[in-house]
């Protein structure tokens, strides 16, 4: 402590978790918590009458889920049995072999977060250090199965939100006969965590877009037969 405030050494910070245990205030703490999966099925199960009756369902997200695609199967095959629907919010940037484990488990893929930030290979792998081949590579195999997709794009002023970028975006996702597609604003939610964790922020200059800058978004998708949401 330093005055009034926590002073937390990163450097020196192994995600033990010790320091939660001794805060006098509580006021440190440890978010995550691990489940079997038979134990966080029967979680699920608490919530089924609201599933069935809301057309809602099961969604693993992350960071990215199939890192424990193990896991996401398992689940999901539960899920199924009891016909809960699933769905999978991925970056698609995995092993095609692990998409593969879970593909009959799951209802609906939502394409989220790091999924197609930018058409450009050379700009995708200057702004998240990773080709785009591979998240386009797994795309393409959902789609020529026909598995349930929906693609969403999030907006970063000045980064991915030209109108030349998301042309050929709409372009692609149409070309494979995907018909849903959600754009995302960029907001500044992320900063917090950052903040949390002893990291800095790289986009905390930037200001999220008004929503009447994005009106000629949905057009471009509508033009090429998409159906478009802005935001969720």
């Amino acid at each position: 402590m330093q005055g009034a405030k926590h002073q937390i050494n990163w450097e020196k910070c192994k995600n033990c978790g010790k320091c939660t245990e001794i805060c006098p205030t509580v006021a440190l703490e440890i978010k995550d918590r691990k489940f079997p999966v038979q134990k966080l099925f029967k979680e699920i199960l608490k919530d089924k009458v609201f599933y069935i009756n809301s057309g809602g369902g099961v969604t693993i997200s992350g960071g990215e889920p199939l890192n424990q695609a193990e896991f996401v199967k398992a689940i999901f095959e539960l899920c199924q049995k009891e016909e809960i629907h699933t769905a999978l919010d991925t970056s698609g940037f995995c092993k095609t072999e692990l998409l593969k484990l879970v593909i009959p488990y799951t209802d609906l893929f939502l394409f989220d977060l790091f999924d197609l930030k930018h058409m450009d290979d050379r700009e995708h792998r200057r702004l998240t250090g990773v080709s785009n081949e591979l998240i386009y590579s797994n795309l393409r195999l959902l789609a020529e199965m026909n598995k349930d997709i929906q693609i969403r794009v999030p907006l970063i002023p000045s980064y991915n939100d030209m109108n030349d970028n998301i042309l050929a975006t709409v372009e692609f996702i149409s070309s494979l006969g995907i018909t849903r597609i959600a754009f995302l604003p960029y907001n500044k939610m992320a900063v917090s965590k950052y903040t949390w964790v002893g990291k800095r922020y790289v986009l905390e200059d930037i200001k999220p877009q008004k929503l009447k800058d994005l009106d000629h978004i949905p057009r471009i998708a509508v033009e090429h037969g998409l159906e478009v949401q802005i935001g969720g």
